[in-house]
């Protein structure tokens, strides 16, 4: 039967917050079955929500760089915890972090579904763990950080010219090495996808309905293989834009407004493409209503609590 492998999960996840590449790197599971039958994850509900708030103040970053290496794996099945708004609060089915839909993760997902099937090899260097799968694909970890430039070995990976799904850095596979810039995020996804045309935004919903319940929401603007790329918000006249162009929503909005934000663009066949994706700004925190009518007090005092039992507001 198909079973969840927390303790490899666990100590892959351990591994990367403790910057100790080489156990990040592991290859083995600790479940008596084939990779077919686990699932792995960075993160679980009750790793972050139990009591225990095992993975609850570990950072989003130190989570996707797990996400990176248990998700890179040939075989297993990796799942994503989309968190809540904070350690027991939130409700059923509303997520309070938007990382599943972030560029990084969204990059690793991709190369998940790409090598499928394909060989993998893991190893590491100094603060590097990495896995390659097939022939000219590799996930590179910065268990120590951010942007690093690199040069480790190719057990796998033939010689070649590849990109960074993540950064759009160049790497080079050349007398045994693989070399090159990882980003930011401390993740580069590596190899030569095939374009995916069209347009979209970032964060985005499959259904193209997006909730949030900040100020502002800045919102990245995706553009692929097309031309005369073009954006509007709430029907207003369409804006040219190039890839990775960023607008903010919410900015002097109420509460429970919708905006809707509509991109297109023409695709090389000449056929234009055209997504509409709704923002619904909710109401942050929590209202508590009280009913005065049969006390008719004059005044109405709320004390607000933590579990601990301090006073935190009158």
């Amino acid at each position: 039967m198909s079973v969840t492998d927390d303790s490899t999960s666990r100590d892959i996840r351990n591994n990367v917050t403790g910057h100790n590449a080489g156990g990040a790197a592991r290859a083995n599971y600790d479940k008596g079955t084939s990779a077919g039958k686990l699932l792995l994850w960075p993160e679980s509900h009750d790793t972050y929500a139990g009591d225990g708030k095992e993975t609850t103040s570990i950072s989003t970053s130190d989570i996707n760089k797990t996400w990176a290496l248990v998700a890179s794996r040939t075989g297993a099945t990796a799942l994503y915890f989309a968190r809540p708004q904070g350690w027991g609060q939130g409700n059923i089915g509303t997520i309070g972090s938007t990382q599943c839909f972030s560029n990084e993760v969204t990059a690793v997902n991709r190369f998940h579904n790409y090598y499928v099937g394909q060989s993998e090899y893991l190893a590491y260097s100094g603060s590097i763990a990495y896995t390659e799968r097939g022939t000219d694909g590799v996930i590179l970890v910065n268990v120590n950080g951010g942007s690093q430039q690199v040069s480790v070995t190719a057990h796998a990976m033939k010689n070649g010219t590849y990109k960074d799904q993540i950064s759009g850095n160049t790497f080079t596979v050349s007398g045994g090495k693989i070399n090159g810039s990882i980003g930011s995020t401390g993740i580069a996804v590596v190899y030569n996808a095939a374009s995916i045309e069209g347009v979209s935004v970032n964060p985005g919903t499959p259904d193209g309905t997006y909730n949030y319940d900040t100020d502002t929401l800045k919102v990245t603007l995706n553009c692929v293989s097309v031309t005369n790329a073009k954006y509007s918000v709430d029907g207003s006249a369409p804006v040219a834009f190039t890839n990775g162009t960023q607008i903010t929503l919410g900015a002097g909005k109420a509460y429970e407004t919708v905006q809707v934000v509509t991109v297109t663009g023409t695709l090389a066949s000449g056929t234009t493409v055209t997504k509409q994706y709704t923002f619904f700004k909710t109401q942050t925190g929590t209202t508590i209503y009280f009913d005065n009518s049969s006390y008719n007090w004059s005044s109405v005092y709320a004390y607000i609590y933590t579990n601990q039992g301090a006073e935190l507001a009158q």
